[in-house]
């Protein structure tokens, strides 16, 4: 099964938050955008709020590189990757029987 997350883009907004400043991630919502987090500091911000384009592009490149050269390492880490943060690619067998 696929995991489901918002769909990007995602935004950073900064804000001060019970005295300290903090950057909230949200995400385009039918109703206003939706909070998907809050953090310290503004690097983490960025890192979260590019989370879908990254993983979007991570898939592209591990399907384009296995028809090239489907027993290359970094094709196994990538997808490992892939299958934490999406249940994509959970396991080599199922994507090559």
């Amino acid at each position: 099964m696929l995991t489901k997350h918002t769909l990007g883009p995602w935004a950073i907004v900064p804000q001060v938050f019970r005295g300290i400043e903090t950057y909230k991630i949200k995400g385009p919502a039918k109703t206003g955008p939706q909070l998907i987090g809050r953090v310290e500091y503004e690097a983490d911000a960025r890192l979260i709020a590019e989370a879908p384009e990254m993983i979007e592009c991570l898939i592209n490149i591990v399907e384009a590189l296995e028809k090239q050269a489907p027993t290359w390492g970094l094709i196994q880490d990538a997808r490992q990757i892939i299958a934490r943060a999406t249940g994509r690619f959970a396991a080599a067998e199922e994507v090559n029987p």
